[in-house]
């Protein structure tokens, strides 16, 4: 069912403009829009903003921390009321503060650890020479440098000797071998040039009053204080982290600030309004709830204008109301529509989804995993809901069909679609006449209910009528009046097709409205068979899974080993197999049942084009608000 809207202006003086926008949002009554000449926002908007991304942050940095984590699916949520969720304030910000400093003092530790540890690196290779970089300089007569020669070039080392310099050979490692060169000044050219041709490189020592070894110790204590400093603030951090569901409900208060702060709004000097959109049966409550905040408000309502198109609430049963998630994936229905498809389309999608599926032992597993699942994560999402309902349908026709996880455990009710392709396929092919029928008679309901009730007799009615007497000349006993209906449908199609059209149209619009019936319809019709193909493909890859299973089986020439290796192998080909096809099916029919939906169900009638009733409530991840009920006075 679709529900009615009403469009909605509140007045009130500006002073009143947060705690009333607060209320809206507590009784989530209202759908604000952003319509209003020289909206604004709260000029706190950012500000909030800001705050969420901190606590957000800090947040997930606590959660690094946290010893026993809440999953988000499996965990149901905590109640609160909108008063207690709004009130989170002082104490949760400085734990957000503080986590944020270490967040920031470790990162700053990680920096400094690296260039520590890389400074330590380099200075590794020199750890054996006893001289202070301070000295290490020319003088009148002689050069010095430092550097690297590459370690194969090790045994080279002699040649810069005999060309008259000195070398002092230090550790190997990645770089080369250290080494330290000093040359008189008439023969430095010579030297460096020999040492060169080694593939020297020279590297300049830091002009330090100490020697490598001392240096090395010295960044070696700094890293050991920095990493004590580090085991220091992930401690505090993860006795910090042991508030995050105090956490978690300041980021749900600050989520809420957020939506709260982003409402649109127009103010004069004195008075602020907002325009929106409420459904048509909680006028009186939104009225109600405004006055507990100020008597001096005025909420004006009235019935949406030609030009104006409200949102869309449907309102379906349990069961309904989880398909709604297929029609929205289409086109949620436009709020001025005559009828909400979502109970005929439900019923539909989950008889066709049953029969693609159709196996017994497969709607089981459907019925047993999904259901468990949602007792164990308390997920009731809609397409979760799908599954485990279509298991039933899944159980229904897979005992009519007689398919048991691809076996013929008992008998068929009604055949073995392996036994009898064609019957099957005239199954398949029945469904799908009623399907059609059954979106041509709710376009046939809108015709009536928007008074046009000839375009439902003629162009409808007609259609229904002609495919009828066309599918009885196939039976013998009601072939002669399926001519007699099939005769009399054409000459209306033919003589009243083209009533709308002008001039030569009125005389040739008939039949190429005939030809569109007959081969649309026709067309439709035959998509109906998709229903048998997924039918036989999951039963015969059950079948293949069951043969696969048997191969490996033991039987009595197997020895120990070999009983426990092929029962072990059976069982596991078993179970792989069927759950895969069980997923593949479940896809498969998931694609194909929407496709027929949207095209051969919801093309003969439905359009859609609406958009969500949203209305301004609490934006929380965590918790779950509950208003507070309070007591009558």
């Amino acid at each position: 069912m679709i529900v009615p809207m009403k469009k909605i202006t509140l007045y009130a003086m500006k002073r009143e403009r947060k705690p009333l926008l607060r209320q809206l949002q507590k009784t989530g009554l209202m759908m604000i829009i952003d319509e209003t000449e020289g909206a604004k926002r709260d000029d706190n908007l950012k500000h909030s903003e800001a705050d969420r991304a901190r606590v957000g942050e800090a947040l997930k940095f606590a959660g690094g921390f946290a010893q026993i984590k809440k999953s988000p699916i499996a965990a149901e949520k905590d109640k609160v009321d909108y008063d207690f969720l709004m009130a989170q304030s002082t104490a949760d910000n400085e734990t957000v503060d503080r986590l944020l400093w270490i967040r920031e003092k470790l990162q700053i530790n990680e920096q400094n650890l690296i260039s520590i540890n890389e400074k330590a690196d380099a200075l590794t290779p020199w750890l054996d020479m006893n001289v202070s970089f301070d000295e290490i300089e020319d003088t009148k007569l002689s050069k010095v440098k430092t550097g690297y020669i590459p370690e194969r070039h090790m045994s080279k080392i002699p040649e810069i000797e005999q060309a008259g310099g000195v070398v002092g050979v230090y550790s190997s490692g990645k770089p080369g071998v250290a080494v330290m060169i000093v040359a008189h000044c008439s023969e430095s050219n010579a030297v460096f040039e020999a040492a060169q041709q080694l593939g020297f490189t020279e590297v300049h020592l830091p002009k330090e009053p100490f020697t490598a070894a001392e240096r090395h110790r010295e960044l070696t204590l700094e890293a050991e204080e920095i990493s004590k400093e580090t085991d220091e603030l992930k401690a505090e951090a993860e006795t910090l982290s042991k508030k995050i569901e105090e956490l978690q409900l300041l980021h749900d208060r600050e989520s809420t600030r957020v939506k709260l702060n982003e409402v649109s709004f127009a103010e004069t000097d004195n008075v602020f309004y907002v325009e929106g959109w409420t459904r048509a049966d909680k006028v009186d409550e939104l009225e109600k709830a405004v006055k507990k905040v100020t008597d001096l408000a005025y909420v004006e309502s009235r019935d949406p204008n030609d030009d104006e198109k409200p949102p869309t609430l449907t309102e379906n049963n349990k069961i309904i109301s989880q398909f709604e998630a297929i029609t929205d994936m289409f086109s949620r229905p436009d709020p001025r529509d005559v009828v909400d498809p979502n109970t005929v389309m439900g019923i539909w999608y989950w008889i066709i989804f049953g029969m693609m599926m159709g196996d017994a032992g497969y709607g089981l597993m459907m019925i047993v995993l999904v259901g468990g699942f949602k007792l164990l994560t308390k997920n009731n999402g809609k397409l979760v809901n799908i599954i485990f309902y279509s298991g039933f349908s899944t159980v229904f026709w897979g005992i009519m069909f007689g398919s048991y996880f691809g076996e013929s455990l008992f008998p068929a009710v009604i055949l073995s679609p392996l036994d009898d392709i064609m019957t099957t396929l005239g199954i398949c092919l029945g469904i799908g006449v009623l399907h059609i029928f059954s979106g041509i008679a709710m376009k046939m309901y809108i015709d009536f209910k928007e008074g046009r009730p000839w375009d439902a007799i003629l162009d409808q009615l007609t259609s229904i009528v002609l495919v009828t007497g066309l599918l009885m000349l196939f039976s013998e006993k009601l072939k002669s009046v399926g001519k007699i209906l099939s005769i009399i449908s054409v000459a209306v199609i033919i003589l009243t097709g083209g009533r709308t059209k002008k001039g030569i149209g009125k005389f040739t619009g008939g039949f190429l409205v005939l030809y569109n019936v007959l081969a649309g319809l026709g067309g439709d019709i035959l998509s109906y068979a998709r229903i048998l193909a997924l039918m036989l493909s999951g039963g015969i890859v059950a079948m293949v899974m069951n043969i696969l299973a048997g191969m490996v089986m033991p039987n009595a020439n197997s020895g120990v080993f070999g009983w426990i290796i092929g029962l072990i192998s059976g069982i596991l080909i078993y179970i792989i197999g069927h759950v895969f096809n069980l997923v593949l099916n479940l896809l498969s029919a998931y694609v194909h049942d929407s496709r027929l939906q949207y095209l051969e169900f919801f093309g003969k009638f439905y359009e859609g084009g609406g958009y969500a009733f949203k209305p301004l409530s609490p934006d929380t991840k965590y918790v779950a608000v509950e208003e507070k009920k309070e007591a009558e006075q």
